[in-house]
Formats: C-alpha cells, sequence, structure tokens
C-alpha cells in the first residue's frame, strides 16, 4: 500500500496528515542526507516516545516520522510499526486530533467504517484542516456523494495547490455526470503538477464528454 501518494484515484483515495517534524522536514541535497534526516526524525520521535510513553503525541509524532520522513515509501513492517503508535495515540488521547487522518488510511481497507468515524472526529476538532476532508471526502464518494462533493470541495478549499484533491473532486463531478465542472479541476490540477497522468487522462475524457477541446 502506498500510504503517501493515495490520493490520485477514487474511491480509496487519501491526502495524508501533515508530519511534525520541524526542521527533521528541511530539504536536503542527496539521498544519504535524506535517509540520515529521516533516521534523525524517527530516532528523536521513538526515543521521545518511550520516555513519555503516555504522551499521545510521541507516538503520533515516530508514527508519522516513519511514514512520512523517509526518502522512499516505507516497508510493510514498518506501516505496521506506524499503525500500532497511532492505535496508541489514539487511546492515550480519545478525544484528541491525533494521528486520527493517518490511522484512517492505513485502516480503510480492512474498516472503512472505522475509518470514516476517525475522519469525521479529525474535521469536527479540527474543521480547517484539509487531509481530513479530503480522505472523509474519498471514503464517502460511494455511500453519499453529495456528503463526499462538500468535503472535497472544502479541502480544495482549504489546500488549493494539492492536485490529488483537485482530481478527486473532478473524478467526482465526471463520474456523477457533470463533465463540465470538471474540465476546470482537471486543468488546474495539471498547472499545479503538469506530469499529472490521471489528470491528463480524464481531462480528455471530461472534455470530450462536454464536447470541447482540452488544449
Amino acid at each position: 500500500m502506498n500510504v503517501r501518494r493515495a490520493t490520485a484515484l477514487l474511491p480509496s483515495g487519501t491526502l495524508l496528515a501533515a508530519c511534525v517534524l520541524g526542521a527533521c522536514g528541511a530539504l536536503v541535497p542527496t539521498a544519504a542526507a535524506r535517509c540520515r534526516v529521516y533516521e534523525s526524525g524517527v530516532s528523536v520521535w521513538r526515543d521521545t516516545a518511550r520516555k513519555q510513553p503516555a504522551s499521545a503525541r510521541a507516538s503520533a509524532n515516530w508514527a508519522l516520522a516513519i511514514l512520512h520522513g523517509g526518502p522512499a515509501e516505507p516497508a510493510p513492517a514498518a506501516i505496521l510499526m506506524a499503525r500500532r503508535l497511532l492505535e496508541r495515540a489514539v487511546e492515550i488521547d480519545p478525544g484528541g486530533h491525533l494521528g486520527l487522518v493517518d490511522l484512517a488510511v492505513l485502516v480503510r481497507g480492512e474498516d472503512p467504517d472505522r475509518a470514516i468515524d476517525l475522519c469525521r472526529r479529525a474535521v469536527a476538532l479540527r474543521p480547517r484542516h484539509a487531509g481530513g476532508h479530503h480522505v472523509l471526502g474519498t471514503l464517502l464518494v460511494g455511500r453519499d456523494p453529495a456528503a463526499a462533493e462538500r468535503h472535497l470541495t472544502i479541502a480544495a478549499e482549504l489546500a488549493p495547490r494539492e492536485p490529488d484533491t483537485l482530481v478527486n473532486l473532478a473524478n467526482l463531478l465526471l463520474a456523477g455526470g457533470n463533465p463540465g465542472r470538471a474540465v476546470p479541476l482537471y486543468r488546474r490540477a495539471l498547472e499545479i503538477d503538469p506530469g499529472h497522468r490521471l489528470a491528463a487522462h480524464n481531462l480528455a475524457v471530461a472534455t470530450g464528454a462536454a464536447g470541447g477541446d482540452s488544449r
């Protein structure tokens, strides 16, 4: 499972929550340097979590460092570790928002109902968190298209430079018989990411369905 770019396709796409790593997320010039930064970020939060086992923040940030801090997609064992840490964070602080969206991403395949519940909690606690709305929107596509459109629209408004959000919203509109509304969203996504293949392909489909020119 690609936990980083799980946002490109409906109905099961998602935008992962931002990793709270501070300086550990700084740009570095080489793959080796990126690995060192990743190991540093993971070790910092691992040590913090071990010293503060009752800290939901430490457990959640350790998980997020594993999921988002490295130069490559995390291995299955690392993803499993991250899930356990996120479960711990939610158990420690059931009323908090830490890790809810990322945990929803990790459980959505086996338990979509729980994933939806986690995302609803996340957006209730942080209504201006684009990731929570994006995940919830993609999870609701097959159940409640109107609610899915509402959450994806909010996500696109909160994160207007996130191409996958625009593409997922456009996909929903296209599938719902609104190619004319989908076309400008695909175009915006391609302006941000000219190499977005799904946006380019679906722009041609939507433009043809709308009776226009995709150029």
